[in-house]
């Protein structure tokens, strides 16, 4: 449902000019709302924090597609989009099996919280090690 609603709102996104900052603000967003998720007692409130999730994850998806059509020059961009869809096919397959583990080890609900809550502080240090994605725009 989220990732309906902001593929509808996409158009909007043309008006940002601060893509880092938006990469940034997604994935920290997701990462949130995924560990909400974790820890959500109630079914309502799992679907709300499921639609925050898809939602970020939209607009990760356009800003991330945008800086690597904008930043990549045209000798490097193939190559720049087989790398990415190797991560974006292959990182999710590594949290799969990350998270059968501590979900054998801690149980589902801490295993999904904590994934959430690692993506959190993975893209706080990525925003702080990496000034060129926050200094990022169009």
């Amino acid at each position: 449902m989220g990732a309906v609603v902001a593929g509808l709102m996409s158009g909007t996104y043309t008006h940002v000019r601060r893509h880092g900052w938006m990469v940034i603000g997604a994935v920290l967003a997701w990462g949130a709302a995924i560990a909400a998720f974790g820890l959500s007692g109630g079914l309502w409130w799992a679907v709300l924090f499921l639609a925050v999730a898809g939602f970020a994850d939209m607009v990760s998806m356009v800003f991330r597609g945008a800086i690597l059509q904008s930043a990549a020059t045209d000798e490097m961009r193939g190559r720049m989009q087989g790398v990415f869809t190797v991560v974006v096919a292959g990182g999710p397959r590594l949290a799969d099996l990350l998270h059968g583990t501590a979900g054998s080890a801690f149980g589902p609900r801490a295993a999904v919280a904590g994934g959430g809550l690692l993506v959190v502080v993975a893209i706080l240090a990525l925003a702080l090690a990496a000034p060129a994605l926050r200094r990022y725009r169009i």
